[in-house]
């Protein structure tokens, strides 16, 4: 995605502060050689533990086990999904686990979210995906 464009990944970044700008995240970075921007979608990855307080400031609700989301991994935050070691809770996660839940999440956004080409949500609502975008093992 990100080869076509579709994406934008910046390696490397810290955010610093995501304020509501009419209905989409204005992303606001610590380092100067990212700009303020407004995107259409945000999906923030990091590792280590549950970054909890983070969490609650973009609103996610939680419960006693953790922030709280569905099967694909969607939170109460609408077009926010929580994905790898944030699904898994206190258990502890796997590499398989992690892209499994990524890929839920995907098949999600594209299906109710993105404007996907017919023939990439008819691929993802029949689980037909080569296996070189994902192991989809476990499921």
């Amino acid at each position: 995605m990100e080869e076509h464009n579709e994406v934008e990944i910046l390696r490397g970044s810290n955010i610093k502060q995501v304020v509501d700008e009419a209905g989409r995240p204005r992303v606001v970075f610590k380092e100067p050689e990212f700009p303020t921007c407004t995107f259409g979608r945000v999906i923030y990855a990091l590792g280590g533990t549950t970054p909890t307080n983070f969490l609650r400031t973009l609103g996610i609700a939680f419960n006693d086990q953790g922030p709280i989301f569905d099967e694909a991994g969607a939170t109460n935050v609408s077009g926010l999904y929580l994905i790898g070691d944030l699904v898994v809770g206190k258990k502890g996660g796997s590499i398989v686990t992690a892209f499994n839940s990524a890929v839920h999440a995907m098949k999600r956004i594209c299906m109710h979210d993105l404007p996907c080409n017919s023939s990439r949500s008819e691929a993802l609502s029949s689980n037909r995906i080569s296996s070189a975008w994902h192991p989809l093992v476990g499921t």
